[in-house]
């Protein structure tokens, strides 16, 4: 897939995203999620923590690979704490 592909995708993933995350609320979040995953129940909210973490793991893997076919050791950084914001957070 060429370059500019994919960071297409990965921009249009972004805007999926922020558009669904938009539209949930705290209660929507306390529901519990439609599907069993793993044979296991979970709230929505709880899904997609296990999600975003499962997502970090892999792109983890597949920094951890870039850095060893280009030799650079420098991280990508891909979310600084400050973008985190939230409750509890400064923004």
């Amino acid at each position: 897939m060429p370059r500019a592909e994919l960071l297409r995708e990965i921009d249009n993933a972004i805007v999926a995203v922020e558009a669904g995350m938009s539209r949930l609320s705290e209660a929507d979040l306390a529901k519990p999620f439609p599907e069993k995953v793993g044979g296991v129940s979970s709230s929505t909210g709880a899904f997609l923590a296990h999600f975003a973490t499962h997502l970090a793991y892999h792109l983890g893997q597949v920094d951890y690979h870039r850095r060893i076919l280009t030799g650079e050791g420098k991280t990508v950084k891909a979310m600084a704490l400050t973008e985190l914001g939230g409750k509890g957070g400064s923004s």
